[in-house]
């Protein structure tokens, strides 16, 4: 049996579609990791801000100066 013209463009039109789904996968996956990246940024540095004042106020030095 010959493929007809129009079976063959259906079946390029069919792996084009998959190699279009899959790029934008790939591109919603990376989206994803860089925004992860992101968060996880913020969240450490919420958490080194966190940290770094809790200490400056129990630094007796910055308390007489935040008390005065």
């Amino acid at each position: 049996m010959i493929p007809s013209r129009e079976t063959e463009l259906d079946q390029v039109h069919d792996i084009e579609g998959d190699y279009l789904d899959r790029k934008i996968m790939e591109i919603q996956l990376v989206v994803l990791q860089a925004e992860t990246v992101i968060t996880s940024t913020k969240i450490v540095q919420a958490m080194n801000w966190s940290e770094m004042t809790i200490s400056l106020m129990h630094d007796r030095a910055v308390r007489a100066i935040l008390l005065h």
